[in-house]
């Protein structure tokens, strides 16, 4: 009787094993996931980038470069905030890992110049990883562009800078001079409307009251969106009038549902009161909080399916 019972807790086990392994083999990815990134950067001599993927907590291989359009750039290193033995990885999921790879590019390898108008871009990489991964073809990474482009003199002293966790970003400056801002452009809004929020708090702009903390610099990136002291650019009439020395701030917010990447330029342009033509940039630069919510959508969208 007690070699009957000792058989059935042998077959239990094995099943419990046998259902364990299968449950934790359909979380298993074929391969890494990369992440959608939008950079638009001006070329330096060597210019970072650093682009983000999910892969399986036991995968030990590491991306040793990428080739883009024929050419071919070393990764400097696996970006990280936690090391252990084996990869390093930015942030640990149930079954996953968020990891990175930096290369540079080199300016000398480019087929653009700085100081020029030309610019070079991409949709796709082919990583090379340090073990036969099997990953071989062309990965899409979503859009990245380097100009040669050089930053114009601002007609603006810039005096205030700062961002928050909630994804909020704040600029404020003051004018050098009279001028006239005729627009404001922000990349990606017609293929993602509501990306990006703006708003605009200068003195010709009318906008709700807002009672504020004289001394609290950095209380309009914390409070709601809705009571952030200024007008949301599609409320203004272009173009807006700026006195000499008159400050204006600007302020931009992510969508916190975003899982993309960002670096990049929101440009704002106009003409100074000589008739002189200028380009501003307010630069982006927004990493999404993954949770494991958002990791399980990102795979459901890659795999198609519902989410795991």
């Amino acid at each position: 009787m007690n070699e009957r019972y000792f058989w059935v807790a042998i077959i239990a086990a094995v099943m419990m094993w046998t259902g364990n392994y299968t449950y934790l083999k359909s979380k298993q990815l074929a391969q890494p996931i990369f992440l959608k990134h939008y950079y638009e950067i001006p070329i330096e001599e060597r210019t970072p980038l650093e682009f983000y993927y999910v892969t399986n907590k036991g995968d030990t291989r590491t991306v040793d470069g990428i080739s883009v359009n024929g050419l071919h750039f070393h990764s400097s290193w696996d970006g990280s905030m936690f090391q252990h033995e084996g990869p390093i990885y930015k942030d640990e999921y149930i079954h996953h890992q968020l990891r990175s790879l930096r290369v540079e590019i080199h300016e000398g390898k480019l087929p653009i110049e700085r100081a020029s108008d030309n610019e070079w871009s991409f949709t796709e990489i082919t990583p090379s990883f340090n073990a036969d991964s099997g990953l071989k073809q062309a990965v899409d990474i979503g859009y990245v562009n380097l100009s040669g482009k050089l930053p114009q003199k601002p007609p603006f002293k810039f005096k205030l800078s700062g961002s928050s966790s909630n994804r909020r970003s704040k600029f404020e400056m003051s004018a050098k001079e009279a001028l006239l801002i005729e627009k404001v452009e922000i990349p990606l809004l017609d293929e993602f409307p509501g990306l990006v929020e703006m708003k605009v708090n200068a003195p010709q702009v009318k906008h709700p009251p807002v009672k504020k903390d004289p001394e609290d610099h950095h209380e309009d990136l914390n409070r709601p969106w809705g009571k952030v002291n200024g007008t949301s650019i599609q409320d203004i009439e272009f173009p807006i009038e700026i006195g000499k020395d008159d400050w204006v701030s600007f302020y931009t917010e992510v969508d916190d549902d975003s899982k993309m990447y960002l670096r990049f330029n929101v440009w704002i342009k106009g003409t100074s009161a000589e008739g002189e033509a200028f380009e501003i940039p307010i630069h982006i630069w927004d990493e999404p909080h993954l949770d494991q919510k958002d990791i399980n959508e990102l795979i459901s969208e890659q795999q198609g399916g519902e989410d795991r």
